[in-house]
């Protein structure tokens, strides 16, 4: 008999309603990008944001990598939970809402700590391996079709006891 416990609306509707700390800013980014129709489904949960940044804090994690950006909740999450001297670099193949995620990192305070690139995540993973830049923390949330390739690349990328979250 399987120990797992079965994943229900109930319980979804449970953990959205108390583990969620509410933040302005975040809840100002959800609510435009969910604006955008559809599409707003690529979105990350504001309470998963909030869990990689606990993650990054308890990791000790200095530099991560973010492939698939979208309208950068997740990457805003992942620099709050970075130290003043950290930074991401989120990869994404298209700047069309960059200008949404960089007006959100900009009121977070966190802007300074990303440096987002416009490009096929494998070539640009591809050019850090070829220079030995290494990450702590890498995430991955992009084209679902690359997902495997991701996977590969990122174990070379990834330092000792870093951390691939997909």
């Amino acid at each position: 008999m399987s120990t797992q416990i079965e994943i229900t609306k109930d319980i979804v509707n449970y953990l959205s309603s108390y583990s969620y700390r509410s933040d302005k800013i975040i809840d100002e980014l959800v609510a435009e990008t969910r604006n955008l129709g559809d599409i707003s489904e690529m979105q990350i949960a504001p309470e998963q944001g909030q869990f990689f940044e606990i993650i990054v804090k308890l990791l000790g994690a200095k530099k991560c990598l973010e492939i698939g950006r979208f309208t950068g909740l997740s990457t805003l999450c992942l620099a709050k939970g970075l130290p003043d001297d950290g930074k991401i670099i989120s990869i994404d193949s298209s700047d069309e809402f960059l200008s949404i995620a960089e007006k959100y990192w900009s009121k977070a305070g966190v802007l300074n700590k990303i440096e987002s690139i416009i490009g096929q995540g494998t070539d640009v993973m591809q050019s850090y391996i070829d220079r030995q830049f290494y990450f702590d923390l890498i995430f991955i949330d992009a084209d679902k079709n690359n997902y495997f390739n991701y996977y590969e690349l990122s174990l070379k990328l990834l330092q000792t006891n870093g951390l691939i979250i997909i």
